[in-house]
């Protein structure tokens, strides 16, 4: 067989194989979660803002739906994380549940962007979510939302900033810090004036303001408005990034509202995870959202 014989193979082959894959799809849909639909949510200073929609096999009907913030200390990461680690198999059982999720993309905090923007990016992706409903097959009666670490931490704020009453049904919160000033109170004040102008969008390196805002960014000061909704927490007491601490005063503020799991010996992000444990996170995280959906 010829070079040219073995392409033109290998070419209907391919054909072949997708042919098969796509076989079948009716009205269930093409399900696959590790191929999402990324659509383009908003584009801010000539950046194109994504996020990627992973559907339940049946696609003609609306889902319920968790729109998901990655981690990353507000300077790294992206939408992929939501298939990294435990998560990967949360979302498998999710979807295998006809629960929807959503992954999102935001801006990074930067020399021109600041933790504002993170918050307003998840906020304007929950908009786009809303507006588009009908396309994306999301039942807008039934929205939660679910981050890890910093994104934990902007689902929270994101429910905070809400103005609209019963938009979201509960929140998943990852080992979310809580209390940003707390966070702060160990580092140096000349070390917190010279990152004042990047963490937050402030002209002048002023320590009294970068305190002021950093409790206006920090959750636990408002749970009043948190207790009006469910929240699921999970965090390992071994988190050397973000204690553990954070977690326990969100939960002890929020009293019944709040499901608190500890995972013992597990540090920062679930890393090292064993499958018993992964499997029992996504088994917790499923039954919280069929009683609170």
């Amino acid at each position: 067989m010829t070079n040219s014989e073995k392409k033109i193979w290998l070419l209907i082959t391919l054909l072949a194989a997708f042919l098969i894959i796509g076989k079948g799809r009716g009205n269930k849909g093409f399900y696959n979660p590790y191929f999402p639909r990324e659509l383009v949510y908003q584009t801010s200073e000539n950046q194109n803002l994504k996020l990627d929609v992973y559907l339940p096999k049946d696609t003609l009907k609306k889902h319920p739906t968790v729109i998901y913030f990655h981690g990353g200390s507000w300077i790294s990461g992206n939408k992929n994380k939501v298939l990294e680690r435990y998560r990967d198999f949360a979302v498998k059982t999710l979807l295998d549940n006809n629960i929807e999720i959503i992954s999102v993309d935001y801006r990074l905090i930067g020399f021109n962007n600041h933790l504002e923007d993170c918050v307003s990016d998840c906020q304007k992706a929950v908009d786009f979510c809303i507006k588009n409903s009908e396309y994306l097959k999301i039942d807008t009666s039934k929205l939660a939302l679910w981050g890890s670490s910093a994104g934990a931490h902007l689902a929270l704020m994101t429910y905070i900033l809400e103005t609209e009453n019963q938009k979201f049904k509960f929140i998943i919160d990852d080992f979310a810090p809580t209390d940003i000033f707390v966070m702060w109170t160990k580092a140096p004040d000349f070390f917190k004036k010279e990152i004042s102008t990047f963490f937050y969008s402030l002209k002048e390196k002023d320590l009294r303001k970068f305190d002021s805002l950093s409790k206006v960014f920090s959750p636990v000061n408002y749970t009043e408005k948190l207790k009006k909704i469910p929240v699921l927490i999970s965090h390992g007491n071994n988190d050397k990034i973000v204690n553990i601490s954070q977690s326990e005063v969100l939960s002890d503020s929020l009293k019944s509202n709040a499901e608190f799991f500890v995972y013992e010996n597990l540090g920062h992000g679930f890393k090292g995870m064993d499958s018993v444990r992964i499997k029992k996170y996504a088994e917790r995280t499923l039954n919280f959202c069929k009683r609170n959906f």
